[in-house]
């Protein structure tokens, strides 16, 4: 018994006040007196709460005057703190069970309303009147992190210093690309290694919704749903290995592999050119996503991330299913009905979706964002502009985009789109390469002998040098839809006499094969009896340097050049150095 009952509750029928029994408020100095407290305190309340859970046992319910207790008592202990935590204090659950924190889940009320039932996979949700303050304070599991459950993803990388941070290494990784087209090239060579046969870039102008996010609390990571971006697909599958390479910079996952050039490693850090916070969702066989992996480095982004754990995934596979769309606003960007768009104005692309995506596939967004810390930016730029990204397109589309597929291994076709900001699709350039059946068995038989020369190398083996001669036609669709073909013969070689074996054994130790090719392009005679093309026919054509991809480099030959070359640190040049062990390699 007190003078004065529990702040803004009353106890009874457990703990009693004057103010419970008006006639004996007029004698407050004789209870006084006698012993009786000002005031009923919280730990009243605490042992109000146990009594009560007690006499309910496990299945009984709360009426409603016991729910105003507990509530009320929960207020209090989180208004006076009293203590870290409370032993076996329980709260009740909408459906009026105590049940300990541990039990319970948080709705966030972002969710859409009934989406979950509580009588499911034995879920109890924390009763709509208990605060978002008591919640936290009990530390009860929001329903967004138990629907959506997240693992941290640690970014490692070799510091060229004892005090270096990932921003700082990022930005030495990065530093010599231009904001050129060579972001593209970079990521054109990672979907190639991966084996897509398929890579797209769209210009993303849409502005999403930020209610149903996996934190939406979080007003910089609300702020990604609103800013323009660059999506990039290829018709691949990430797999762990993938996402594990990714997050180690600088490394990759080549595992020595000579036929991957450029395999997620430097190559996606070309993404920093575009955005603090590249991000991408990864599909399985039969197009079900997977994975939601986001790295923020700047620690401006993500909620949750640290210096020690820059990034975040979520498993969008848990106990609860498929949770995908229980979080419609933060999928938004990432709906495949996007892709079934854009389908339909070039029916060439996404096809596997008929085939309901026998590979998998994988779609990459790099928003438009630029953290305002000096102390850890990456890269001291202003933030990346639809106008300036549209430019880049075109700057590929009219430089490279018709040539750039006549030595990859697996990509065969190249796409740019744009969406705007009212959602119209358009497509700014298209390529394609085409083999006819042998030539796509000479090609892949050659890639076969690629992958096994190393290790008959390592083994002693003899070494048989082969070959592949093969037709490529071309397309190349532009933004006005004109159309333009090109017959090319291409030409491989694998193995050679002319290099020393101690060069090739230290060339296969840094992943380089002694491999090289050209490509010539057919004229169409059918078109020499109009007297200006013969006129034209005999400008000899301008070859070009390929490293898989063409270089700012001629050839000084009437033929496209490919080999394996040693290039700078920047992909674009060729190396060269007289002490370095390749020193001879590019000769």
């Amino acid at each position: 018994c007190a003078l004065k009952p529990l702040e803004n509750c009353s106890l009874a029928p457990y703990r009693y006040s004057l103010q419970d029994a008006s006639c004996l408020r007029d004698h407050k100095a004789m209870w006084l007196e006698s012993g009786v407290s000002k005031c009923l305190a919280a730990e009243d309340g605490v042992e109000v709460v146990h009594e009560i859970h007690s006499s309910l046992g496990r299945h009984g319910t709360l009426s409603h005057e016991q729910l105003d207790i507990v509530v009320s008592v929960a207020n209090q202990v989180v208004k006076y703190k009293k203590g870290p935590s409370i032993p076996n204090f329980v709260l009740p659950s909408t459906a009026n069970y105590l049940k300990s924190p541990s039990e319970l889940i948080y709705d966030d009320q972002y969710l859409e309303k009934g989406l979950i039932k509580e009588d499911e996979k034995s879920l109890y949700f924390l009763h709509k009147s208990v605060t978002a303050e008591v919640a936290r304070y009990f530390s009860i599991q929001p329903l967004s992190i138990k629907v959506a459950p997240s693992e941290a993803l640690e970014v490692e990388y070799e510091s060229t210093g004892p005090h270096e941070s990932i921003t700082h290494r990022i930005k030495c990784l990065v530093e010599d690309y231009g904001d050129n087209i060579d972001v593209f090239k970079e990521l054109i060579q990672n979907a190639d290694d991966a084996g897509a046969s398929e890579i797209v870039f769209i210009l993303d102008q849409r502005n999403f919704k930020d209610k149903t996010l996996f934190d939406p609390r979080h007003s910089n990571w609300r702020k990604l749903q609103h800013v323009p971006s660059l999506l990039v697909f290829n018709n691949k599958k990430f797999t762990d290995k993938d996402i594990t390479g990714i997050a180690q910079l600088g490394k990759g996952t080549k595992d020595n592999s000579p036929e991957t050039i450029g395999r997620f490693g430097i190559g996606f850090n070309v993404a920093y050119h575009v955005t603090d916070c590249p991000m991408f969702v990864s599909h399985s066989e039969g197009g079900k996503p997977e994975n939601f992996c986001t790295f923020d480095p700047t620690l401006q982004f993500v909620p949750g991330s640290d210096m020690y754990n820059p990034g975040k995934r979520w498993m969008l596979q848990g106990e609860l299913g498929d949770i995908s769309e229980v979080f419609e606003d933060q999928m938004a960007p990432f709906a495949t009905e996007t892709l079934k768009k854009l389908s339909s104005i070039c029916p060439h692309y996404f096809q596997d979706s008929s085939k309901k995506w026998p590979n998998g596939f994988v779609l990459f967004r790099l928003p438009f964002v630029r953290t305002v810390s000096k102390r850890r930016c990456i890269k001291e730029a202003k933030e990346m502009t639809t106008k300036n990204m549209n430019k880049l397109f075109l700057s590929f589309c009219s430089n490279i985009g018709e040539n750039c597929l006549l030595f990859l291994n697996s990509v065969r076709k190249i796409a740019f789109f744009e969406i705007s900001e009212k959602n119209k699709c358009s497509l700014l350039g298209s390529f394609t390469a085409s083999l006819d059946k042998k030539g796509t068995h000479d090609c892949a038989s050659f890639r076969s002998e690629m992958l096994s020369f190393p290790s008959s190398l390592k083994s002693g083996n003899q070494i048989n040098s082969s070959s592949a001669v093969y037709e490529v036609t071309t397309q190349t669709i532009d933004r006005h839809s004109n159309t333009q073909r090109q017959q090319w013969v291409v030409s491989k070689r694998l193995g050679s006499n002319d290099i020393s074996p101690e060069l090739q054994i230290k060339a296969s130790q840094c992943s380089f094969l002694p491999f090289g090719g050209v490509a010539a392009s057919v004229p169409d005679f059918t078109k020499f009896m109009d007297p200006k093309v013969v006129k034209k026919s005999t400008q000899k054509p301008k070859g070009m340097v390929y490293c898989y991809l063409p270089l700012p480099h001629e050839s000084k030959l009437p033929v496209h050049v490919n080999g394996h070359f040693w290039l700078s640190d920047s992909r674009r040049d060729l190396q060269h150095g007289n002490t370095h062990d390749l020193k001879d390699w590019n000769r």
